[in-house]
């Protein structure tokens, strides 16, 4: 299972997967069956699949969201920019004009509260 924190940083590729599923659907749903009813078939099952795809892609993206929105405003910033932005402490650092450890202290305070809302699977590893 996906602790809290691997879910904010694989929000980005969840959201890059959900647009390339979504353009192979396109182009599954493009393809002209012309009658052949074995293509026809092959084509709405292989357009049933990623559906299903997008759905679970889409459910994981909401689950990471999910995850910010139990913050406030200055540790979701904090939280995206660290795990799902990938920037390093001393960026974040002067894009929130903090000094290093305040924002250490900020990003704490955010993991106490997933803890106390998802449990210790938030602790990264």
């Amino acid at each position: 299972m996906n602790t809290a924190i691997d879910r904010l940083k694989n929000h980005k590729y969840y959201l890059m997967n959900i647009r390339r599923l979504r353009a192979r659907l396109e182009a599954v749903q493009s393809i002209p069956g012309a009658g052949d009813k074995r293509l026809e078939e092959e084509l709405r099952a292989e357009a049933r699949e990623l559906q299903a795809a997008i759905v679970a892609a889409e459910k994981n993206a909401r689950a990471a969201e999910s995850l910010l929105s139990a913050l406030n405003e200055k540790e979701a910033v904090l939280m995206r920019a660290r795990y799902i932005d990938g920037l390093r402490w001393k960026e974040i650092a002067r894009v929130m004009h903090y000094s290093e450890e305040r924002c250490y202290k900020i990003h704490a305070g955010a993991m106490r509260k997933l803890e106390a809302q998802w449990g210790r699977e938030t602790r990264p590893h």
